[in-house]
């Protein structure tokens, strides 16, 4: 039959049998789920956990463990050895060339499903929406790219990781500053060295503390200064909205302002004038404020963000709670949000790129009016096992409004796997929603 590679997977098995060392030669290339016969899938994966666990095995080896460990079905694959022992030969100088036709031709027989789950979900569409059937759709083709993606190993030796742990530390002994994405303030900046690629970053704090602020002023600065656009996912908040917002804390003219049209002063007139040309001209935003988003969706807009512009340089998501399950866990919450954390780091590594992952805490912090902690994550444990960075925005002015907090805030990192955990004091300024730096704004008073 077309795509089937038996004559292949067979000859596969019988190398490995004759000198265990050819299975080294493919280590990581295949999974008995490529094989198109069930039964010599059985065989591969019986011989690779012998292997795996130290053990020998050759044709008689197996044959008795095959009986002795499944029965009446080992027999039945015995059988089927038996035949393949006899009639097959293949030698280890061939065995990555048969691997490789196996795997692709599996990954043509996973695509052909993959249409056909697709014409069956929209032959019964039930009422599903489009947005619905297009992320089921990408789901069905993204399972086959990660598939293909996770087969993929790359493996590095300790003198290859020297080698580029060297190249690495020259080019950073020679850059002036950090190495990630700047946040605007310097202490932090100093803490975390930036928002770095690859990382998801929790920036959380309890309803109107100002974490939908903070976050967008991280994003303001990679806007700003990076080579790619960032992506913005807002389902709170409609674009005017973010941008009214965005404006304001660009300028630093006060937002009733700009929601109103009237500007107080020539000045504030100029002022919000030149924001809005600085940010037409230079900075690189890409705002989606579909109010109902899961996982498929965020990663086909990224996806598309990085076919158009040539690579997305950073994205935010407000907030992880309202992201829908793609496949509902029978009710539990705390699973879907699970699987959807795990989801949000692969996009942030699959992109290259710091995702700033926003998140609702648990009511217990306002209730004690005190600084939140990892355990006050809202639903889901995962998010701060997956978070490389977890940043918690805290307000003591909300809570003692007196002249000691008023206009300031603390940024409070909990976790940080490759910087340093702390609190560091900003600035607040509510009426143009910005956080800013102090040393900075003292220097230049």
């Amino acid at each position: 039959m077309e795509h089937q590679t038996y004559t292949n997977e067979q000859s596969v098995c019988a190398a490995i049998l004759e000198d265990n060392a050819a299975l080294d030669i493919i280590a990581g290339q295949l999974s008995h789920t490529d094989f198109s016969d069930p039964r010599n899938g059985f065989i591969f994966r019986e011989i690779v956990a012998i292997i795996s666990s130290g053990g020998y095995v050759d044709v008689v080896i197996l044959n008795n463990y095959l009986i002795e460990k499944y029965n009446q079905k080992g027999e039945q694959i015995s059988q089927h050895l038996l035949a393949v022992n006899a009639n097959v030969s293949c030698s280890s100088a061939n065995i990555a060339t048969y691997a490789k036709q196996i795997r692709e031709k599996s990954i043509v027989r996973k695509l052909i499903k993959a249409a056909d789950d697709i014409r069956a979900f929209v032959d019964n569409r039930d009422g599903m929406s489009i947005e619905d059937l297009l992320a089921k759709s990408d789901d069905a083709i993204q399972s086959v790219i990660s598939g293909h993606s996770n087969n993929d190993i790359k493996l590095i030796t300790a003198s290859d990781a020297i080698d580029s742990l060297t190249s690495d530390m020259a080019i950073a002994s020679q850059r002036q500053g950090i190495s990630g994405i700047c946040t605007g303030i310097k202490r932090l900046n100093a803490k975390t060295d930036g928002l770095q690629k690859g990382n998801m970053i929790i920036v959380a704090g309890p309803a109107s503390m100002g974490k939908t602020t903070f976050a967008m002023n991280l994003v303001q600065r990679a806007a700003e200064t990076q080579k790619y656009p960032t992506v913005v996912f807002s389902m709170e908040m409609p674009f005017i909205d973010i941008i009214r917002r965005y404006a304001s804390a660009q300028s630093r003219v006060n937002y009733n302002e700009y929601r109103t049209g009237y500007f107080e002063t020539e000045n504030s007139y100029n002022k919000m004038a030149l924001g809005l040309k600085n940010i037409k001209d230079n900075h690189k935003l890409i705002l989606c404020d579909n109010s109902s988003l899961n996982i498929s969706l965020i990663r086909s807009v990224l996806k598309r963000v990085h076919r158009e512009y040539g690579g997305v340089s950073c994205a935010m998501l407000d907030y992880v709670q309202m992201v829908d399950g793609l496949e509902k866990q029978g009710g539990n919450r705390n699973t879907e949000l699970t699987i959807i954390s795990r989801e949000l780091k692969k996009i942030a590594r699959e992109f290259e790129m710091p995702f700033i992952v926003l998140s609702q805490l648990s009511k217990d912090v306002e209730k004690a009016q005190r600084k939140p902690t990892n355990g006050d994550l809202r639903e889901s444990g995962a998010l701060a096992q997956d978070a490389d960075v977890i940043m918690m925005v805290h307000r003591a002015e909300k809570y003692k409004p007196d002249a000691e907090n008023i206009g300031k805030a603390s940024i409070i990192i909990t976790k940080s796997r490759n910087g340093e955990c702390g609190e560091v004091t900003t600035g607040f300024d509510g009426s143009t929603f910005t956080f800013y730096d102090l040393e900075a704004d003292r220097q230049s008073n």
